[in-house]
């Protein structure tokens, strides 16, 4: 009798340099990108602590409870290796799925110029999982995974339909020259798809971020609001975000500044070294019959990117702006679904 065929079932999960995002057929989610093992672990702390999770019999911190240990971020061949991108994979699907899950195919993501990490990728998440935080056990099997760039995960969501196979939105990312723009947290990433195909060896990524333009913008208001802002503590990525889209950075207890000046002195510093970026290496934004804006950072930005580009080929990987975030992580789920579609496993 012929063996059975096991279903597997996919899982996207894009490993940004900000946050980690996860997605099924069913749900998404994020947290931030901040891992540390804990070397002096106390269990009794960590049962009502929802940032300290027990992968494999080794205790590690995320997000800020990991950045208050250490920096809480690695890169290049030490980030690639079971103890670090596995963890973080390990903990996504602990916080993706209710419960126990033994047949699971995870596609992960890398920045362009860890390409050659693709092969580690898949071996470090590759195997069995055993997840405890606050309590609650879970355990999981990766039986297959795959390891795709970020700028193609997120132009296959934008490119075709939920079951992965199926084409959809405009039709100008498929048939002609686009050039995608991945502006996250810490990199720039950019990529040619010509008539929807990628071209891999046009992508790049560069060391520059919206965190670039936030910083800017901080140091902007500290200067220019001593007065307004003496004795407080209010600087935090979500009010910077806030300024950046309403042009009112909002305060705790008193009358949002307006900072338009600010705002739009920081955004054409970020803007100019992306341009001068593009036109090193891709020509002119003009040589491309369309710009597809891809990730939850390139979206913080969108409409002003629009008003200063003026370009009429502009897209978004994903509709819902506050989705947005998420479209290297749907992509990733698209592609698990059309391997499985065509039998690849």
């Amino acid at each position: 009798m012929a063996k059975r065929r096991v279903q597997l079932e996919p899982v996207g999960i894009d490993t940004g340099n900000s946050d980690i995002k996860g997605s099924t057929s069913k749900m998404c989610t994020f947290y931030p990108h901040a891992l540390q093992r804990i070397t002096d672990y106390d269990e009794r702390d960590a049962r009502g602590n929802p940032n300290i999770f027990i992968v494999n019999g080794t205790p590690y911190a995320i997000g800020r409870q990991a950045e208050r240990i250490s920096v809480g971020k690695l890169a290049g061949n030490a980030r690639y290796t079971r103890d670090y991108v596995g963890v973080l994979a390990a903990i996504m699907l602990y916080r993706i799925f209710e419960d126990d899950r033994h047949n699971l195919l995870v596609n992960m993501s890398y920045p362009p110029r860890d390409r050659d990490y693709r092969s580690d990728i898949v071996e470090a998440v590759k195997g069995k999982w055993d997840v405890t935080s606050m309590g609650v056990r879970k355990r999981f099997s990766v039986i297959e995974a795959g390891a795709f760039s970020e700028p193609s995960a997120a132009f296959r969501h934008a490119t075709y339909a939920f079951d992965g196979i199926h084409t959809h939105g405009p039709i100008a990312l498929r048939k002609d020259v686009t050039l995608g723009l991945d502006l996250g947290g810490f990199t720039f990433d950019v990529q040619i798809f010509e008539e929807g195909k990628p071209d891999h060896l046009s992508a790049r990524s560069f060391t520059l971020g919206v965190m670039d333009m936030y910083e800017d913008l901080e140091r902007q208001l500290r200067k220019d609001f001593k007065a307004e802002m003496r004795g407080t503590n209010d600087y935090s990525r979500e009010f910077l975000q806030e300024a950046l889209r309403t042009n009112q950075y909002p305060r705790r207890g008193g009358q949002p500044l307006p900072c338009k000046s600010q705002v739009e002195q920081s955004f054409n510093l970020v803007l100019n070294q992306m341009t001068t970026v593009i036109q090193q290496y891709y020509g002119s934004w003009f040589d491309y019959s369309a710009l597809l804006l891809m990730n939850g950072g390139t979206a913080s930005v969108e409409r002003r990117f629009r008003d200063a580009i003026e370009h009429t080929g502009i897209h978004v990987s994903e509709m819902e702006r506050e989705n947005m975030r998420f479209s290297t992580a749907f992509g990733l789920l698209k592609i698990g679904k059309a391997l499985l579609a065509r039998e690849v496993f």
